[in-house]
């Protein structure tokens, strides 16, 4: 389910109105982003708890010879970066929703909800694949994506065309054990009524931005942070941490922490919290067509009025291409 944000006092709130021009286009966009970026973050190296070896445990867990087929996404992502430059001062987002992975390079089907939080407003979307047809959701309505903007959501080009389907790191041309070091096994838990194993361990830096920086550029995330941007993140991060929990027997992720610490100006620390969560792994999902769809360019045609009105800020820097009007 979505997590709301904090209620704040009438006298703070902000109308959807309110949000600039670009967290409108954006956020479709980076909700893409941040689908197949969570189902792609993870992993590599240590020995403990559990008994069946860390190397053992992450190879099976990531092997792109064994995807996550389909399932049910639940992600949050809290960053607090007022003294942190490059970041915004403090942002929420939640995606929830299922997806089923497509064979070879094909779109995967999805219908995923976004909240989106941040100190200008707040904004609820939605974005629906049927594997041949997409749409982005505003309110209550759906607009239609067109063939192009439906292909951006596709693996990127280097993907297998034979790989079975389902979604993997490997099928996003993102490697994740390049980014661990010093992976413990904490031993077995329990989450949600299963037996799952609970590994730890710190990220390098670097190369997970590097990645990171990969496959948000096959799907417009940089609408979030830029190149530059990320290059001071990266100066600023104090330490970074992943926790993964995986079945016991099916090792199959079910679960994904990422926590980063980061140092602000004047003593104003930041911080990145990704937390994500997959459950009813290989089950068929409902993915059905909206009702009643719009073209795309009802919508930006009145996003633009919006702005004109409000004497908004024009298009988002550089454009994202996926939601640009003809």
């Amino acid at each position: 389910m979505l997590r709301r944000p904090r209620r704040q006092p009438p006298a703070q709130r902000r109308a959807v109105g309110a949000l600039p021009r670009r967290a409108f286009v954006a956020a479709p966009a980076l909700l893409a982003s941040f689908v197949l970026a969570a189902l792609a973050v993870l992993p590599g190296c240590g020995d403990g708890g559990s008994g069946q070896g860390v190397e053992r445990l992450l190879s099976d867990t990531f092997s792109s010879d064994r995807p996550l087929r389909s399932g049910r996404l639940d992600l949050s992502l809290n960053v607090r970066g007022a003294g942190v430059e490059g970041l915004p001062s403090s942002l929420r987002l939640d995606v929830d929703g299922p997806f089923e992975g497509a064979p070879g390079a094909g779109t995967p089907r999805f219908d995923l909800k976004l909240a989106l939080a941040t100190q200008d407003g707040r904004l609820r979307a939605g974005l629906i694949s049927t594997g041949r047809r997409g749409w982005v959701v505003l309110g209550q309505r759906a607009y239609t994506l067109r063939a192009e903007q439906l292909a951006q959501l596709a693996p990127p080009t280097g993907a297998q065309r034979d790989r079975p389907p389902g979604i993997s790191p490997a099928s996003l041309g993102v490697d994740p054990r390049r980014w661990l070091r010093g992976v413990r096994d904490e031993g077995v838990e329990q989450r949600s009524g299963e037996r799952v194993v609970h590994l730890r361990g710190e990220v390098d830096v670097p190369r997970l931005l590097a990645d990171a920086e990969r496959l948000l550029g096959t799907t417009a995330g940089a609408a979030l942070v830029d190149a530059a941007g990320r290059a001071r993140l990266a100066a600023a991060v104090r330490d970074a941490r992943l926790e993964i929990w995986t079945g016991e027997r099916d090792h199959r992720l079910r679960r994904l922490l990422l926590v980063v610490r980061l140092a602000g100006r004047d003593g104003r620390d930041g911080a990145i919290r990704l937390d994500v969560g997959l459950s009813a792994l290989d089950r068929r999902q409902p993915i059905a067509a909206p009702a009643d769809p719009r073209p795309l360019s009802e919508l930006t045609a009145a996003l633009g009025l919006l702005a004109r009105q409000r004497g908004g800020d024009g298009a988002p820097d550089g454009g994202v291409p996926m939601l640009q009007a003809p």
